[in-house]
């Protein structure tokens, strides 16, 4: 059932996803083209990551907001899936695919700063408290909002 779940997830998030991937590649290309010189100092990873720190917000935010407005809440409250599955089913896709997410342009971004990638593990102690806390603080009040 997690598959399913998955799968409806991804069908809603995809279009986002590929968005904002297009969105950070044009970004760093640009900023590769225009600045060169200066955008060896690890501008573009902290830039990947914050287009993941915008994407853990909005996919935890719309996880099961989106379904109340969609009013799908109750189509998944009849299918016999229990409200522990289902929110496993949401969490663990908005972690997921964040955290693939923070792969991807962490990997675009080290095309451009390959040796850089390797001595900031300070940046990525400082993004990672913050996609965890987005995703858990969106996912709250995800679930407890009246929309």
């Amino acid at each position: 059932m997690l598959v399913r779940l998955w799968w409806k997830e991804a069908r809603v998030f995809g279009p986002v996803w590929l968005i904002l991937l297009g969105a950070a590649a044009l970004l760093q290309w640009f900023l590769y083209t225009n600045r060169a010189d200066d955008i060896r100092d690890g501008s573009l990873t902290s830039a990947a990551l914050s287009w993941s720190v915008l994407y853990a917000f909005a996919v935890a935010a719309a996880a099961f907001t989106g379904e109340r407005e969609s009013k799908t809440l109750g189509f998944l409250d009849a299918l016999p899936v229990g409200r522990v599955t289902l929110w496993l089913g949401k969490t663990s896709f908005a972690f997921v695919s964040t955290a693939l997410l923070v792969v991807f342009l962490v990997g675009l971004s080290a095309v451009v700063e390959p040796d850089l990638i390797r001595s900031s593990r300070r940046l990525f102690v400082t993004f990672a408290p913050l996609l965890i806390e987005g995703l858990a603080i969106g996912l709250f009040w995800s679930a407890i909002s009246r929309i």
